[in-house]
């Protein structure tokens, strides 16, 4: 003898299957408008005002500064280094 819910799997299923489908629908639904496109013009920018750095954290800033930029132009030759054929370059 079968019990009840081996009977009705199928339509278990099917519910559950419909169910998450209307739950998907709703919640991409809910996120499609959009309710504040007139509220732009009312943002004004924050402006914060901080008390200046120490001087040896504005150097350490600086130096910090040009290293990344040494480190990136020695990476882009490098990259260019690294692109040059190398059976042409022994008959240069």
């Amino acid at each position: 003898m079968k019990s009840k819910l081996a009977v009705h799997t199928g339509l278990c299923s099917r519910f559950l299957a419909l169910l998450l489908a209307c739950a998907l629908m709703f919640s991409l639904s809910a996120c499609g408008g959009q309710k504040g496109a007139g509220k732009a013009d009312e943002i004004k920018p924050v402006t914060v005002e901080r008390e200046l750095e120490p001087q040896a954290l504005q150097t350490a800033n600086e130096a910090t500064a040009i290293a990344l930029r040494q480190y990136v132009y020695a990476r882009l030759l490098t990259e260019a280094f690294l692109t040059v054929d190398a059976s042409r370059r022994g008959t240069v």
